[in-house]
């Protein structure tokens, strides 16, 4: 019985990961798109809201990801979150 508990927990937790990269995948997709479409280097504000509301960013993911600038056209996610110290 705690064996198949166990495989129960193992098989949520990996459709969970699954799950949560290709939000951030997404997420990440629309940052580029918002950051190159940025007016004077500025993230609109209904991007930011849009990237924590229906994506999970946090203002200061999003901030970070800013700073980070040309970096976010040309990495990758994991890449991009280690560039600014999302992953510590």
């Amino acid at each position: 019985m705690l064996q198949v508990k166990a495989r129960t927990a193992l098989s949520c937790g990996r459709e969970e990961e699954v799950s949560f990269s290709r939000t951030l995948v997404k997420g990440l997709e629309l940052f580029k798109k918002a950051a190159a479409a940025a007016k004077g280097g500025q993230l609109a504000g209904r991007d930011a809201f849009l990237l924590w509301d229906t994506f999970g960013f946090p203002l200061d993911l999003t901030q970070a990801c800013c700073h980070a600038g040309a970096k976010a056209h040309a990495a990758t996610p994991d890449r991009l979150l280690l560039s600014v110290g999302y992953f510590t």
